[in-house]
């Protein structure tokens, strides 16, 4: 009898299965706007796995965010603490972007849209 269930490769899941198996755990402000976050992830093999370290800062221009994963300095180097497949990377980037937004109340700005000649300088 042939099992006619759809197949979830190890580390992918659907959107809704993600939002269900990881949480935010904490957050910490550090220095110059930097966020520091702990993920819980919800396994069926360990139970709740609690990942910290995660850091999200704005990038040096503004136009974009940061992401971190954990990582340990050895030697003259940093190395990785987290690896993820890409679609999983991709929604934990965008869950640790949006959480980001929430503590600094970030409102991104489309600088395209703003018409500078409204902008009186002299005043």
């Amino acid at each position: 009898m042939a099992d006619n269930t759809p197949s979830i490769k190890y580390g992918e899941f659907s959107e809704t299965e993600f939002s269900k198996r990881v949480k935010i755990s904490g957050t910490k402000e550090l220095k110059n706007g930097v966020l520091q976050i702990a993920l819980t992830f919800n396994t069926t093999e360990f139970g709740d796995l609690i990942v910290k370290g995660f850091r999200v800062s704005r990038s040096l221009n503004y136009d974009g965010y940061w992401v971190q994963p954990p990582s340990v300095k050895k030697f003259t180097h940093y190395c990785e603490l987290f690896r993820a497949t890409e679609p999983v990377w991709k929604d934990i980037q965008e869950l640790l972007i949006k959480t980001y937004k929430e503590c600094f109340a970030v409102n991104d700005i489309n600088l395209d849209d703003v018409d500078l000649g409204d902008i009186d300088i002299e005043k």
